[in-house]
């Protein structure tokens, strides 16, 4: 996908790619991870690798977006619950830039689901 037909809301944001704390480098996170990064950088979008997101100096605000391969851990819980900053996984970013899709406002891991609906039958009236 040539950079011009990426979503211009993006070049304000700063991605930040969570490493797991599992990891001592970006060279051991998943292939998702690293092809999205990838990706952002083709794209000429402002990313970084973020080994320890609870170091004070990182100062975070609404114009970030934070990369998680799993939704788990202290700073995934404090982000959330901040409520300031989006939480996608790297197959959520991914598809977005390359569909031109707006980035979900609540913590996706996957955009595989997205559009469809769900429907749930055989429950009880107190269930429903």
């Amino acid at each position: 996908m040539p950079p011009n037909d990426i979503n211009k809301s993006l070049k304000k944001i700063k991605i930040h790619f969570i490493l797991d704390p599992n990891y001592s480098s970006e060279d051991e996170s998943s292939s998702g991870m690293q092809e999205c990064y990838e990706e952002c950088v083709s794209n000429k979008l402002l990313v970084d690798w973020v080994k320890d997101p609870m170091d004070p100096k990182h100062k975070f605000t609404k114009n970030h977006i934070f990369v998680f391969e799993k939704f788990s851990g202290d700073f995934y819980d404090k982000i959330v619950s901040s409520g300031t900053c989006l939480v996608v996984g790297p197959y959520c970013l991914f598809t977005c830039m390359n569909k031109s899709l707006p980035i979900p406002q609540v913590p996706t891991l996957t955009m595989a689901m997205d559009q469809l609906i769900i429907s749930f039958s055989c429950l009880s009236k107190e269930i429903k």
